[in-house]
């Protein structure tokens, strides 16, 4: 056996070892060797990070920081969220949007709420125009 790799469980694969640390990347890859994911994995060696079409950044560190800036994402997961419960297509895919004040107050539940995507789905199951349907 490879010394590099090591058992993960009982008929579940096997996985590189690599220490946790700051800026290891630790998910496991969903098909065989099933090591830890590499950015090679999702990213073609050609492309950079960006957040939005023309806005680069250095590294995954500052996509995460360009992601949580944005003051727009607030209003795109609570648009999702409602969707979902509502069971309606994807936002973008099928353009299924929400009035603009329903957005905001939905948005303003999950940044009132330090980004809890779990009070957020409650305070959606008990918005009066879900519970109308």
């Amino acid at each position: 056996m490879d010394p590099s790799w090591t058992p993960v469980g009982k008929g579940s694969g096997r996985r590189p070892r690599q220490a946790a640390g700051a800026g290891v990347i630790q998910v496991i890859t969903p098909v065989p060797p099933n090591g830890l994911s590499v950015p090679g994995d999702w990213l073609p060696a050609s492309e950079g990070y960006a957040w939005r079409l023309g806005k680069p950044v250095a590294d995954l560190k500052g996509l995460g920081d360009a992601i949580a800036a944005d003051p727009e994402l607030s209003i795109c997961v609570a648009s999702r969220m409602w969707n979902w419960a509502m069971s309606r297509g994807d936002i973008v895919n099928d353009q299924v949007t929400l009035t603009p004040e329903l957005a905001k107050r939905l948005s303003g539940i999950l940044v009132q709420n330090n980004w809890n995507v779990k009070e957020l789905i409650r305070q959606v199951f008990n918005d009066p125009n879900f519970v109308r349907y």
